[in-house]
């Protein structure tokens, strides 16, 4: 492979490509991880990493390729001859997994105490067996992840590049949620949307969630890790040509689930809002609960009633605003 064949694969999905230097098989191109103006993101290909001298993402260049879906372009070796690099299989095996995220432990192939108090977590919050199974959940009893359930999340070559754990027990162990540190190995969370691989593309609706193990139960649902949404999360929404989508924010996040909605119309998109009285999506999946109420508005619906202030679980307050601005539910 020679150095203009590198140039043109890598330009499909950088900008500013310039070959550096060939002796010591350097390229620069502008940083796709930050705001780069200019090129200051240099690859190695010999050494197989990557460092932007403007935001400092630096690490090991095949996450970088998989997580642009870089294809084609194989490591040089220190003699200057290309080496052959082995595609990643389609489907992670537990060890893989485990020497991706430090403390990872398969759920499937674990009965101890702690696995069970880790099932028993997941089942009550709606996960069932079958869903551990597909989506590798594990479990961590040391380390950064101690007490901790840990969802791997995986690129459409089989990798992973990115993780969310939650604490099962432990309340003394630090904060509930972790996920990986920011910095060289890890695209930063705006650059991750857990459960796209599992959305029927062209489907009549996806669910858009705050936390991956509040969409781990429900059908046809994504997590953003958090209330606010980025430009490359909402792209790969879009990419997935639903009919509409529904966003399913916790209780307390109603004015965040109205800015999130109307992201999402200005790009084209058919939003619906669900508003649960109290908790989160995960509370009306578990099974003996009594789950809390909730409404299902249209966008526009949704924004009239957060502007009049109504409360919409007031019976009397939502038929006065229903009859003043027509139905506010969904038909």
């Amino acid at each position: 492979m020679e150095f203009d064949q590198i140039k043109r694969i890598l330009s499909a999905k950088f900008d500013n490509v310039k070959l550096a230097s060939t002796q010591r098989a350097e390229i620069t191109a502008r940083c796709p991880l930050c705001d780069d103006r200019g090129s200051h993101l240099g690859v190695n290909l010999k050494k197989w990493c990557y460092h932007c001298w403007r935001c400092d993402a630096h690490g090991h260049l095949g996450k970088l390729f998989a997580q642009f879906e870089v294809r084609g372009v194989v490591r040089i070796g220190e003699a200057g001859k290309l080496t052959a690099r082995r595609a990643p299989s389609s489907t992670m095996k537990p060890r893989q997994i485990e020497s991706a995220i430090p403390g990872y432990k398969p759920l499937t192939e674990s009965d101890g105490k702690q696995a069970r108090l880790a099932r028993t977590y997941l089942h009550d919050r709606g996960v069932t067996d079958a869903i551990i199974r597909q989506r590798h959940i594990g479990y961590a009893v040391e380390g950064r992840l101690k007490w901790r359930v840990v969802l791997p999340h995986f690129n459409n070559h089989g990798l992973v590049i990115y993780y969310a754990a939650r604490r099962y027990m432990g309340e003394w162990a630090g904060p509930p949620y972790d996920h990986p540190p920011e910095g060289a190995d890890w695209p930063g969370k705006t650059r991750v949307l857990f459960g796209q691989e599992h959305v029927q593309r062209e489907s009549s609706v996806v669910r858009v969630c705050e936390g991956p193990f509040d969409a781990l139960a429900m059908p046809s649902s994504v997590a953003l890790l958090g209330k606010s949404v980025s430009e490359w999360q909402i792209e790969a929404i879009a990419a997935l040509r639903t009919g509409f989508v529904e966003v399913f924010l916790d209780a307390d996040a109603r004015r965040d689930a109205a800015k999130l909605g109307m992201k999402l119309r200005n790009r084209g998109m058919v939003v619906m809002i669900r508003v649960l009285e109290r908790g989160d999506p995960a509370s009306i999946m578990g099974p003996g609960r009594e789950p809390p109420r909730m409404v299902c508005l249209t966008l526009s619906s949704y924004l009239r009633a957060l502007a009049s202030e109504i409360d919409l679980f007031d019976e009397s307050a939502y038929g006065r605003a229903s009859a003043a601005h027509g139905s506010l539910a969904d038909p």
